[in-house]
């Protein structure tokens, strides 16, 4: 294997296969086809497997692409069945037809806009009249102009950058047969059943496994901190939340040997795998290992329920099916919520959790923004303005993470094979940027997710970094490197290329960019400093918003849509609610 994960298995042909499925839907659209994909620019082992798999190519084994096209048939039919209804390549968003009466239909003639993603602003992700005007051409010409200068050097590379490519150009054309339900929803999910699928071709046994994680004590973590230099850090511990999620999601993937296709919805602290049957079995194992990491760094404020159970491929096309499966599984995560620490020892929960500790007693021993116990304060009392001995090390860290990522531009993830070694990259960090910050070691941002294996560098100059300053990723280790600023995939393989990670899997993470600076630019401005910018009134207002009965509307509001609520919908819904709610944090910033 090499820094790509890199491991041409037949795994990787029917994902392969899959969203060449995809790619085929969009191409068709501007009446082109698989034949116009620029195979002179991918690698060979690229341009091999997919004369393989579209039967150009005589290498291979014939009864090995037959079981991959079968099993991509049967993947693309239970992620969505294909009807007679088609509305030209007009998507219209399920966000537009869920009702919170049950009994009545939501607002019809709005159909996605046909644009490609860039910043997830409101020309892009609010629906247009189904009037507007559509040019399918010049859409499918831009995403063969980026395949091209995506090339690919390995199959996994490949497969990531055509996944992410499919979301920046896909996410607003419909599947065939849907109205509802784009090609790039389609195509994950998919890509998930037929992984799943794969793995059971020859098993007797052809139950799967729905797996849901929660992240408790999210609310507590952003809000119950004091007003001190709060809105420094509340950027970073946003996105730190979003980290966890990840985390969470390849810590269970790898532990299950499974690709990144079987996550079919993750976001706002919830996530969800599908898996074969089998991993059921090991949940009490993975809880104890997720109990240990976040109790080690987290005490229990922040904990990760898991839970999980079995369902058909007959569940996933019936309605009424996949909606109980569902239920079951968040009333499972419920009952795991409120049993924190399950599967750890009494010793081990009265050592973490009850056994007194020496905290202090001295104002300047316990942190100005989280309140919690400064482990190093000492006894000597620093000044007010010495914000470095008056703030914990992990709000220290989310304060410089929110800073990365306001001046960020690239995000470096990879899988590290010795977890032991994650908890030094913030040091690193510090030392490669010039930041004259002291080094965190093990309590910064980093250390629960180096503790489930996952490293990551927000970097703010690829071009810019001396040899030092690039992370060092061990040659073995699965690689992403992922844009911030946008969805240019093609900037994210030279990236790569820069950093010397040839192999990595490029893609895209799109955050809200809005952030309140101090007068001279170069900080985030704090409560006190946006009061003191304000005309007339010295005060700041705030604006929050939320989403109520979300898991109710998800669940059972897809009945009054066009289509029949099965997992596609709940999956393309899922993923919608965040980007709507991220383009609003635009809108409003």
């Amino acid at each position: 294997m090499n820094r790509g994960g890199e491991r041409l298995d037949d795994l990787a042909r029917v994902q392969l296969a899959c969203l060449l499925r995809g790619t085929a839907a969009l191409l068709a659209t501007a009446g082109r086809s698989l034949s116009d994909l620029p195979a002179g620019r991918f690698s060979v082992a690229v341009t091999e497997a997919i004369s393989e798999i579209t039967g150009h190519s005589s290498s291979g084994s014939g009864d090995l692409r037959e079981r991959v096209s079968e099993i991509a048939n049967r993947a693309s039919y239970l992620a969505h069945p294909e009807d007679a209804a088609r509305d030209e390549g007009r998507l219209e968003p399920l966000l537009t037809t869920v009702k919170r009466d049950w009994r009545e239909r939501g607002a019809r003639g709005l159909v996605a806009p046909l644009r490609a993603l860039d910043q997830f602003d409101d020309d892009e992700l609010f629906p247009v009249g189904s009037d507007a005007p559509r040019d399918h051409v010049t859409h499918v010409n831009a995403f063969l102009s980026d395949l091209t200068n995506v090339g690919g050097t390995t199959v996994a590379a490949f497969n990531g950058a055509l996944g992410s490519l499919l979301l920046k150009y896909a996410w607003c054309i419909p599947h065939s047969g849907s109205r509802d339900v784009s090609i790039h929803d389609h195509t994950r999910v998919m890509c998930a059943i037929a992984a799943t699928l794969w793995e059971l071709r020859d098993a007797t046994d052809q139950r799967l496994a729905i797996i849901g994680g929660d992240v408790s004590g999210v609310q507590a973590f952003l809000y119950r901190i004091s007003s001190s230099g709060a809105l420094k850090g509340l950027r970073g511990r946003s996105f730190y939340l979003q980290l966890i999620e990840e985390a969470v999601g390849r810590f269970l993937l790898r532990e299950w040997n499974l690709p990144d296709a079987c996550r079919i919805m993750e976001g706002g602290g919830h996530l969800y795998i599908l898996a074969p049957a089998r991993v059921l079995d090991s949940l009490p194992e993975v809880r104890t290992r997720l109990a240990e990491a976040f109790i080690d760094h987290h005490d229990a404020d922040l904990f990760v329920a898991i839970a999980g159970t079995g369902i058909s491929t007959d569940d996933l096309l019936d309605a009424n099916s996949i909606e109980a499966r569902f239920a079951e599984v968040n009333e499972k995560l419920g009952r795991a919520k409120r049993r924190r620490g399950e599967g750890l020892s009494a010793s081990r929960m009265a050592q973490r959790l009850f056994k007194a500790r020496d905290v202090g007693s001295q104002d300047h021993q316990f942190c100005r923004v989280c309140d919690r116990s400064i482990s190093d304060a000492g006894s000597s009392i620093p000044s007010q303005d010495d914000r470095e001995r008056r703030t914990c090390a992990l709000c220290l860290s989310l304060e410089d993470l929110g800073h990365r990522l306001r001046q960020g531009s690239t995000l470096v993830m990879w899988h590290s094979p010795d977890t032991a070694s994650a908890v030094t990259s913030q040091a690193e960090t510090a030392q490669d940027d010039d930041d004259d910050r002291s080094a965190w070691g093990s309590a910064a941002w980093n250390g629960v997710l180096g503790a489930l294996g996952l490293e990551i560098r927000v970097l703010r100059n690829v071009n810019g970094l001396t040899r030092r300053g690039r992370p060092h990723v061990p040659i073995n280790a699965q690689t992403w490197v992922l844009r911030l600023q946008g969805t240019d995939v093609v900037q994210a393989v030279a990236d790569a290329a820069s950093l010397g990670l040839d192999g990595a899997v490029p893609g895209f993470r799109l955050l809200a960019q809005a952030t309140p600076l101090t007068r001279d630019g170069r900080q985030v401005a704090d409560f006190a400093e946006l009061a003191d910018a304000a005309s007339g009134s010295k005060y700041i207002g705030f604006l929050r918003a939320d989403v109520d009965n979300l898991g109710d509307t998800i669940l059972r509001g897809l009945h009054t849509t066009t289509s029949d609520g099965t997992a596609m919908n709940r999956g393309t819904l899922a993923r919608r609610v965040p980007d709507c709610a991220g383009s609003c944090s635009l809108t409003f910033s």
